[in-house]
């Protein structure tokens, strides 16, 4: 049964992540041109404004069904940053 859960909770993950380029990409029209690296700012990346990650950020919590408290918010930087946050979400989930 531990490992269902794990195998599940691994699979949510791995598409959480996925689904995360996919909003990404789609606010900021890369047309898939582009792939974000773990270690990249989030207002770096091409296209990116505050708005829009206000934007991705929302999307997320619906897409995933999570919720962010507004002092994680303030502690992101980069796009790993982010992951690590949904992922963690993702795991302490239900």
């Amino acid at each position: 049964m531990n490992r269902v859960r794990r195998q599940t909770r691994a699979t949510r993950e791995r598409q959480a992540q996925e689904g995360l380029h996919t909003l990404l990409d789609q606010e900021f029209a890369w047309a898939e041109t582009f792939t974000e690296g773990e270690d990249d700012l989030l207002l770096d990346l091409p296209g990116a404004d505050s708005l829009g990650l206000l934007r991705v950020i929302s999307r997320a919590q619906k897409e995933f069904s999570v919720t962010f408290d507004d002092d994680e918010l303030f502690d992101l930087r980069t796009v790993g940053d982010l992951r690590a946050l949904v992922a963690g979400k993702l795991r302490s989930g239900p």
